[in-house]
């Protein structure tokens, strides 16, 4: 399932690094939600804040796992050119992290089958341990997925960086 999520064709950013995305110094909401949802954040109440990415000019129609793959791989230091993959890249918690909010927001349908919400539950008992095994199982998958991604990312990164040597 997660390979068939990923690979969806989606308008892509390409270029999702930290000098790319815009939040605001301060914020404040008095018309936030309160839900009172834990997202498993450990249960800690934070406002979000709203977030603007800017800078498009790479982004097109891509699958969603090499957009996910590329912002990974510009996690590391790539704003100085000076990246540590070994240490930088992102870990399996963080990376269950992000893939468990982005799938929440892309595809919420998707999330409720994974959290066990679904109509289909076989037994109707709402077992947190399948919920637990269908989100692991979905993860796994995710990053071995958005792993093999990120081959892409950098041979585009490559051909941008010949194609700049030419100028």
């Amino acid at each position: 399932e997660a390979a068939s999520f990923l690979r969806q064709i989606v308008f892509a950013h390409m270029d999702c690094q930290s000098l790319n995305i815009l939040t605001p110094s301060s914020f404040s909401s008095s018309s936030s939600s309160s839900d009172g949802g834990n997202d498993d954040d450990g249960g800690t109440e934070e406002k979000e804040r709203p977030v603007r990415l800017i800078d498009f000019e790479y982004a097109s129609l891509n699958a969603r796992a090499v957009d996910i793959a590329n912002t990974f791989c510009e996690h590391c230091d790539m704003n100085n050119l000076a990246a540590d993959y070994d240490e930088q890249y992102p870990s399996a918690d963080a990376q269950d992290f992000f893939l468990r909010r982005y799938v929440r927001c892309a595809d919420p349908s998707l999330a409720k089958r994974l959290d066990g919400d679904d109509d289909d539950d076989d037994d109707g008992d709402g077992d947190s341990s399948s919920s637990s095994s269908r989100w692991e199982d979905f993860l796994t998958e995710a990053r071995e997925v958005v792993g093999k991604h990120a081959l892409i990312s950098h041979l585009g990164w490559a051909v941008w960086a010949s194609a700049q040597q030419r100028k």
